[in-house]
């Protein structure tokens, strides 16, 4: 099974990291990180589990659908 990690970018950026210094923690090549991130490449159950730990959160953390950037100013505006 593949795994799209939707909120790869979004936790790693939270959480102060680079791309080279996740990879450094986790041992997944920088360019294998950047493609997860894109959404060009989708990830083992083996590598959801080595990113979630690394990052300190859920599998389903990094699962979680994205918000499209149209639909957060949605319910930004809503919420006024």
């Amino acid at each position: 099974m593949m795994a799209k990690m939707n909120q790869l970018r979004a936790i790693r950026l939270r959480r102060g990291l680079s791309q080279t210094e996740l990879a450094r923690r986790t041992g997944l090549a920088r360019p294998y990180l950047s493609q997860l991130e894109a959404g060009l490449k989708s990830g083992s159950i083996e590598t959801l589990q080595i990113l979630s730990t690394a990052l300190g959160v859920s599998a389903e953390a990094l699962l979680a659908p994205s918000i499209p950037v149209s639909a957060r100013q949605d319910l930004s505006a809503a919420a006024k």
